[in-house]
């Protein structure tokens, strides 16, 4: 819910949230017969109105109502301007009210709804995000733990020093090569190698983009497995079953030392949650 805005004519309206990303924006107080049309603008309290969206509601019985995709605002969890306009029989539009409200998605649901865009079958993608959770929490920030204590940096130091340049590791002399040749894991996957923490480097340069955001690493991730890792890919768009997939992300492209049989039935336990959650 939010603060009520006034307007000529006052209207409320309830934002509720829905799987996947979503709310259902439900206009409160019963519109006059003579209104045939509402559009409803949203945008996020950031950058001005640069992702100012346009809706139009649906009536059902005395109720219009619409649905807005935080996907269609760069995925931002913030507040949100929702204003309501109406449309009468004799063409006239004018403004009757809307509200200020929080509007926020998680990075499970920012993951789960990249990845089915891509063609990936629901079991597919919920085993390679318990994998990224296994590895990183699915958060893009993330820094391998045990290097946090090893070189002194928190997720939050360690990302504000490679994206400042000023990160220095070993006897390398700039940001770049010590972020690539260091040690520490980063980022959703956990990237190690040095060409593989290389290519997610100049990915991000390339997009002038912090390393640790969340679409550029998922853009980074997925153009890796295209390139690198058809056969997982293929499996990830044609299973049903969560263990599948998560045991060929285990093998074919995390590659940890520890492969057991128990770790397979820990990732796939944690893909398990995310499909009961969004299939």
């Amino acid at each position: 819910s939010g603060a009520t805005v006034e307007a000529t004519s006052a209207t409320s309206v309830i934002a509720t949230a829905l799987k996947g990303g979503s709310y259902q924006l439900d206009i409160q107080q019963s519109l006059p017969e003579t209104v045939r049309a509402v559009q409803v603008a949203v945008w996020s309290n950031q950058n001005g109105q640069d992702d100012l969206m346009w809706t139009a509601a649906q009536k059902s019985g005395n109720m219009w109502s619409t649905v807005v995709n935080l996907a269609d605002h760069n995925n931002l969890s913030d507040e949100y301007f929702v204003h309501v306009y109406v449309t009468d029989f004799g063409g006239n539009t004018y403004y009757t009210g809307g509200i200020i409200t929080a509007m926020a998605i998680s990075n499970a649901e920012i993951i789960w709804n990249y990845f089915q865009g891509k063609g990936l079958t629901a079991a597919g993608t919920a085993g390679l995000m318990g994998n990224l959770f296994a590895e990183s929490g699915l958060r893009p920030e993330n820094m391998e733990n045990y290097y946090e204590k090893e070189y002194g940096y928190t997720d939050l130091t360690y990302t504000m020093a490679v994206d400042l340049g000023t990160y220095r590791y070993g006897s390398y002399d700039n940001a770049k090569d010590s972020f690539i040749r260091d040690k520490a894991g980063y980022g959703l996957a956990q990237w190690t190698y040095w060409s593989r923490k290389q290519g997610l480097y100049e990915f991000a340069a390339a997009r002038g983009e912090s390393i640790s955001t969340m679409s550029m690493q998922l853009d980074y991730l997925w153009m890796e497995l295209q390139r690198d890792y058809g056969s997982v890919v293929t499996v990830l768009k044609t299973t049903n079953s969560v263990q599948e997939a998560s045991d060929i992300v285990l093998t074919d492209f995390e590659r940890p030392k520890d492969q057991s049989d128990a770790v397979k039935l820990l990732r796939a336990s944690y893909g398990q949650k995310y499909y009961d959650t969004f299939a």
